[in-house]
C-alpha cells in the first residue's frame, strides 16, 4: 500500500525520480494542508501552476494563495524538483494531468439537483456535467465551478446515491 501511495503522490507533486526523502516532503505538505484547513484540489492545482508561472493555464491564483508555511515548503519542493531531469514546462504538464481543476463539489451538486427538482431547470445540471467531462482543462468563464464552498455553502450531510 505505502509503495502505491508514494508513487501516486509523486505524480501529484511532479516528482519523477524516487528519492528517500520524498515521503517526508509529501507528508509535510499534507500536514500544512490540514493545519491551514485548505482546499485539497485548489492547493494541488495552484502547486501545478507555480511549476512554470509563465505557462500556467487557467491559473487559480485568484482562488488559492499560499501562506508562509506553504512558501517555506515550496522552497524545499523546488529544490527536490531541481534534481529531476525534466523541464518546468514538462513537469507542469504532467501535474496538470493529475491535478484536476474541477471536481463535483457537494454544494454544486446540491444546487443543480435543487434547480432540476424544484424549478425543472436542467441547464445548471447540464453545465456541471459538461465542466466535469474534462476536469483537468481550464474553461474561461467557469471559475465558479473550481471555487471551494464558502461557509454558508458547505454541505454538512450527504446521502448515498447523490
Amino acid at each position: 500500500y505505502s509503495r502505491s501511495y508514494i508513487d501516486i503522490a509523486r505524480r501529484k507533486f511532479g516528482l519523477i525520480a524516487k528519492e528517500n526523502n520524498d515521503f517526508k516532503l509529501i507528508e509535510n505538505w499534507f500536514q500544512i494542508l490540514a493545519d491551514e484547513k485548505d482546499d485539497f484540489t485548489l492547493a494541488f492545482r495552484r502547486l501545478s501552476d507555480i511549476c512554470d508561472e509563465n505557462n500556467a493555464v487557467g491559473c487559480v491564483d485568484n482562488l488559492f494563495e499560499f501562506s508562509e508555511k506553504y512558501r517555506n515548503w515550496i522552497v524545499q519542493w523546488r529544490d527536490r524538483c531541481s534534481r529531476d531531469d525534466v523541464s518546468a514546462v514538462e513537469r507542469q504538464k504532467l501535474m496538470y494531468r493529475v491535478n484536476p481543476l474541477y471536481i463535483p463539489r457537494n454544494h454544486l451538486v446540491e444546487n443543480v439537483i435543487y434547480s432540476a427538482t424544484e424549478n425543472g431547470d436542467y441547464g445548471p445540471f447540464n453545465t456541471l456535467v459538461d465542466v466535469l467531462a474534462n476536469p483537468y482543462d481550464f474553461k474561461s468563464g467557469l471559475e465558479y465551478f473550481a471555487e471551494a464552498p464558502n461557509d454558508n455553502e458547505r454541505v454538512i450531510s450527504t446521502f448515498c446515491g447523490t
